[in-house]
């Protein structure tokens, strides 16, 4: 994820998720389980080379599942979400009815399964030639500053440090690439890209800032920023996964619509 900092309370107990290891899932690889479930036992080889799947394909049936809140303290309301419990690793997660500032899922971005920190590890000791485009991604939900703000304080950053911070209008565009619209760098040091796309009334619906692979940043990243079901989100991903942003997007949008239309 990105070094650049955003206004976002982090909640007291720390916020991590997925699951940790012990029985077959009825969903994702087509292994029918009986019982509800919520531990992640997949393979690394199950991980990358599992198909596209649906981002809601652990909610319903027999899966274990956690409701809890998310505030959103700058508009003063509260969203409830319930989720499998699959994608919750941490015990503190498991519990039921909590009010939360914010929530991290980790995931793999082709097919939207859960990731735990020990499955993150093998997939880099797996893939020691393709650092620079793994195929996992965090998604965190909460409560940020709105869009405008959000690209102009990453444009305020684009060249590693703070600048002077201005209304994103004042600063040069042109066309982008897979149809975003690319901010224009100001003269001097550029340690990353900043891209946005607009709505029909001109007001930005994704933001996204994109490290530059130099010395220092070896395997550059991205972070992209959008609202859906009444929450903030923040997805990073490595830069190699850019050309796919509408994809991702629209996957968690699912996930995200299951997450927060519950009776």
């Amino acid at each position: 994820m990105s070094s650049s900092s955003f206004p976002v309370k982090v909640a007291s107990a720390v916020i991590i998720t997925v699951a940790g290891a012990a029985a077959i899932l009825p969903f994702a690889v087509g292994q029918p389980d009986t019982k509800a479930t919520f531990r992640n036992t997949f393979t690394v080889d199950e991980l990358l080379n599992t198909p596209p799947s649906d981002p809601c394909q652990f909610f319903g049936g027999e899966n274990a599942m956690v409701e809890w809140f998310i505030e959103m303290d700058l508009e003063n309301k509260l969203i409830p979400m319930r989720v499998p419990k699959i994608y919750l690793e941490d015990k503190p997660d498991h519990e039921e009815g909590v009010h939360r500032s914010a929530q991290l899922f980790r995931i793999i971005l082709d097919n939207f399964l859960p990731v735990t920190r020990s499955q993150t590890s093998a997939i880099h000791r797996a893939q020691p030639d393709n650092a620079h485009a793994r195929q996992y991604g965090r998604l965190v939900v909460g409560d940020y500053i709105e869009l405008r703000e959000t690209v102009s304080l990453m444009i305020s950053m684009m060249g590693g440090r703070f600048d002077e911070r201005r209304p994103m209008e004042e600063f040069p565009v042109t066309p982008g690439p897979y149809g975003l619209t690319k901010v224009l760098p100001p003269a001097g040091n550029l340690e990353r890209n900043v891209y946005f796309r607009t709505g029909s009334d001109g007001n930005p619906v994704t933001a996204i800032e994109c490290h530059i692979k130099n010395e220092v940043s070896r395997y550059p990243t991205c972070n992209m920023r959008f609202r859906a079901s009444e929450v903030d989100v923040n997805v990073g991903f490595h830069a190699p996964y850019l050309p796919r942003w509408a994809a991702i997007k629209q996957d968690v949008e699912r996930f995200l619509s299951c997450a927060t239309e519950f009776e």
